[in-house]
Formats: structure tokens, C-alpha cells, sequence
């Protein structure tokens, strides 16, 4: 999954890998300026944060409705 997958409100899963989070799906949220993220225990994760050398997401799959 590529952050240019992302949209407001789609719901994605997250691995045990984060620390700020426990593994599970969760909805995305977008800020005016267009940046992706989930909230977490520190507030907020943003995904850009998440991609690899290849635009993939780390950590981050996509949960079909």
C-alpha cells in the first residue's frame, strides 16, 4: 500500500511494530494541508512517517470494507 492509496476516512490496519499504537484497524484522518495520519497516544501518527525507499507503507495494510 502507497501513501497515495490513502483517503480520508478508509480504515487500514497497523502490525504490532508501532509503539504509539496497539496493532488494529483504524480509520485515516487528513489535515487541511493534505498530510494522512491515525491518532495515537502521542496524538497524532502521521503516515508519510511510514514509507519505505519504494513508497510502500511499513507496517500498514489496507482493509476492504
Amino acid at each position: 500500500m502507497k501513501l497515495s492509496d490513502l483517503k480520508e476516512g478508509m480504515s487500514i490496519h497497523l502490525d504490532a511494530g508501532f509503539t504509539c499504537i496497539k496493532e488494529g484497524n483504524y480509520p485515516v484522518h487528513e489535515t487541511k494541508s493534505g498530510d494522512f495520519y491515525i491518532r495515537c497516544a502521542d496524538g497524532k501518527h502521521f503516515l508519510d512517517s511510514q514509507e519505505d525507499e519504494n513508497g510502500e507503507l511499513v507496517g500498514i495494510s489496507y482493509v476492504p470494507e
